[in-house]
């Protein structure tokens, strides 16, 4: 009984890595970035969240809506 499981179980796995490779796009590979263009800049993380580089982190009323603030000209 085990060794017709296994049979099974294997011929369904055959099965299944053939529909696989059958629909397959043909030449189709990720996406290779160059070398020089690896991270970000500057890298999330990567700076200190100070007022000058984040002023939208330190308003004071970070809730007002925007048609009582002050880009709403």
């Amino acid at each position: 009984m085990d060794k017709v499981l296994g049979k099974i179980n294997q011929t369904r796995l055959n099965w299944y890595q053939a529909f696989k490779m059958g629909i397959n796009l043909k030449g189709y590979e990720y996406y290779k970035h160059p070398a020089e263009l690896k991270y970000r800049y500057p890298a999330p993380g990567s700076c200190a969240l100070d007022e000058v580089d984040h002023p939208h982190l330190y308003k004071k009323h970070w809730k007002t809506p925007y048609r009582e603030s002050n880009y709403n000209i």
